[in-house]
């Protein structure tokens, strides 16, 4: 899911054609994460929501305001399967350097934005929706150091059954 039309190219010409990846149905579709409800409506019409579902987030969610994150999160949480998990990487600690990415983009005219958010505050947005999560140490056996000190990855687990 993106609504960068070069992002788009890019994963359509990788996974998309030929439709049948390693023996799995891609789809990639052009939607936009500010609007949640068309996002899980164009979800359910491909995935039996019924059934856990795992989502990933890579540098994705810094790109939306605080309502904008608190909006796809209950919309999400509210019509995935209990036992589905979430992955998320975000920038964090970032604050400064996310100021001058926003301003420089909105500069060249580009509808985009970074935010930075420390993890507690990360996590109270998922908490508050029914996500339950933890913090993936780079410590953790098999995990090096992130590539990017400022960068926060964290599981999460919808409600349970």
């Amino acid at each position: 899911v993106d609504h960068d039309l070069a992002a788009l190219a890019a994963v359509r010409a990788w996974w998309e054609h030929p439709a049948q990846v390693r023996g799995y149905n891609v789809r990639v579709l052009d939607l936009d994460l500010r609007y949640p409800e068309t996002l899980v409506n164009a979800l359910g019409e491909h995935l039996d929501l019924s059934m856990p579902v795992g989502v990933l987030s890579t540098l994705t969610l810094d790109h939306l305001e605080d309502s904008e994150l608190s909006g796809l999160v209950e919309a999400l949480a509210s019509r995935l399967a209990p036992g589905s998990g979430w992955g998320i990487t975000h920038l964090s600690g970032m604050n400064g350097a996310a100021e001058v990415y926003t301003g420089q983009a909105r500069e060249q005219g580009a509808d985009t934005r970074l935010v930075a958010r420390e993890p507690d505050g990360l996590r109270k947005v998922f908490e508050a929706a029914g996500w339950r999560w933890r913090e993936l140490s780079p410590r953790e056996p098999g995990r090096g150091e992130p590539p990017i000190a400022a960068l926060n990855t964290l599981a999460g687990s919808s409600r349970s059954s």
